[in-house]
């Protein structure tokens, strides 16, 4: 048997049928998990789109923070799983940067993380000017 566009309600009343868009549903599933993967990519390291950043030194002589705006804003603080582009052997903790070739670095989250923003801490050198990952973002109950 298969069943599709079934409302349960509580009660005699019957409502009206809701109908939500797919992007509606998909914000409201993002409060819980996001990913920087193209929708339907498996998250892996060595994948071609990338979240890139142009950097500068922070502090002193290093890149000490990157970051950017989740999707929507994550219902509780995330946990974080970050990989590499381009560097398939490389774990979580670490991002892709350019100096005069690709090299992996670490960069972990930043300890004051909130729901709306994602921040990569870490200490790679300032002659870095770019920077890429995708990462997962997992908030579920």
């Amino acid at each position: 048997i298969y069943l599709t566009g079934i409302q349960l309600e509580v009660g005699s009343k019957a409502t009206s049928f809701e109908h939500r868009s797919f992007g509606d549903e998909l914000a409201k599933c993002a409060r819980y998990f996001q990913t920087s993967f193209e929708q339907g990519t498996a998250p892996a390291h060595g994948v071609t789109k990338n979240i890139y950043l142009f950097v500068r030194p922070y502090t002193g002589g290093s890149v000490a923070a990157v970051g950017n705006d989740f999707q929507v804003e994550m219902r509780s603080t995330p946990t974080i799983i970050t990989y590499c582009g381009g560097e398939s052997g490389s774990t979580n903790g670490h991002v892709s940067y350019y100096t005069s070739s690709w090299s992996s670095g670490a960069m972990s989250p930043h300890s004051s993380r909130t729901t709306k923003r994602l921040t990569l801490d870490g200490n790679l050198s300032s002659s870095a000017v770019l920077i890429q990952y995708n990462y997962t973002a997992d908030a579920e109950l």
